[in-house]
């Protein structure tokens, strides 16, 4: 008895959390608006990402607090 309460608990959390994952449809924009927008945030992040390996890496412009000219 006390075993198929927590399988009924388990399989209510599990259909929840899936639930939660997957979202819901987005009213008034298509398949293709809500794709370009996952695609745009995807590659913006990779910019950022990108950035920030070149900031730790000391890979960008130089700063302007250096006596001598660097191209």
């Amino acid at each position: 008895m006390r075993n198929n309460k927590y399988c009924l608990l388990e399989l209510v959390l599990i259909i929840a959390t899936g639930m939660l994952l997957t979202g819901c449809a987005a009213p008034g924009r298509t398949k293709a608006e809500i794709h370009r927008d996952h695609m745009n945030i995807w590659k913006q992040g990779m910019l950022q990402i990108q950035d920030d390996f070149d900031s730790a890496l000391m890979l960008d412009r130089p700063g302007r607090l250096s006596r001598y000219y660097i191209r």
